[in-house]
């Protein structure tokens, strides 16, 4: 929103918030978590099952995360009181600690993450996991561009989606060559963690649509469901057209 980028990988209900709310010109040119990541991992000691148990708990993450911001559609749609739930909003390099020395009952992060937590807390007695998507029928992320680059540049986001959707796919095919290319970059990671957290990427990428019409490929019906979702969850006001929020068209173009 602020021009100092021109393609972003984020999440495409918060684009149906900032295009409704500020005027945003952002749109979707590709789904890739084609089902909505955010999670909240629990101690499995704090005995939290369901969305209820959340109630009078503290969860942790950080200010202006995904899971905070959807949190009260979430709340909604799991039928909880949003005000009984308090957060604790801290850096996101100071999460983990605060769940680890349960200063906090829960954390809002991306389903990912579970690989490395599982580790993190097993001598705790491991975490349980309430999602998002069990009660939202949102996209997730995927490829957003600033309409201005789009128009003004329509083949190079053309070109940066094919080589994009082309990277994915050659990772989840070659999950161990991928991780390979990442701890070259990243050294300190371990290799069966990251390894397990793109296999998740793979999982929640691969829906009946992107099976059907290739990665990326945004359904209109859900695309829908999504925007009108976030209207009604969020009392918005302007308008968002389907055609302002996503297009396929970088996706079909040879």
């Amino acid at each position: 929103m602020s021009g100092e980028s021109d393609i972003n990988f984020n999440d495409i209900p918060s684009v149906v918030l900032v295009r409704s709310k500020q005027g945003a010109k952002i749109k979707a040119v590709a789904v890739i978590y084609a089902k909505h990541p955010s999670v909240i991992f629990t101690l499995k000691k704090a005995g939290i099952k369901s969305p209820k148990d959340l109630e009078g708990k503290t969860l942790v993450d950080s200010p202006g995360s995904t899971q905070v911001v959807l949190f009260p559609a979430f709340a909604k749609a799991a039928g909880i009181d949003p005000k009984k739930v308090n957060w604790l909003l801290v850096p996101p390099d100071a999460k983990n600690q605060m769940l680890l020395s349960e200063k906090a009952q829960g954390m809002g992060i991306y389903v990912m993450q579970r690989p490395l937590l599982e580790k993190a807390t097993a001598a705790a007695g491991g975490i349980d996991q309430i999602s998002y998507a069990d009660h939202l029928s949102l996209y997730g992320n995927g490829i957003l561009v600033a309409e201005d680059f789009l128009n003004k540049s329509p083949e190079a986001v053309k070109r940066f989606v094919k080589a994009s959707i082309k990277g994915f796919l050659y990772a989840f095919d070659h999950p161990d060559e991928a991780v390979g290319y990442v701890l070259k970059n990243q050294p300190i990671l371990d290799r069966e963690v990251a390894k397990a957290e793109g296999l998740i990427v793979r999982d929640i990428a691969w829906s009946p649509e992107a099976k059907k019409n290739g990665l990326g490929y945004m359904d209109e019906a859900r695309m829908r469901t999504t925007r009108d979702l976030m209207f009604q969850l969020y009392d918005l006001k302007t308008p968002v057209t389907l055609e302002d929020l996503y297009t396929n068209k970088f996706l079909m173009e040879p």
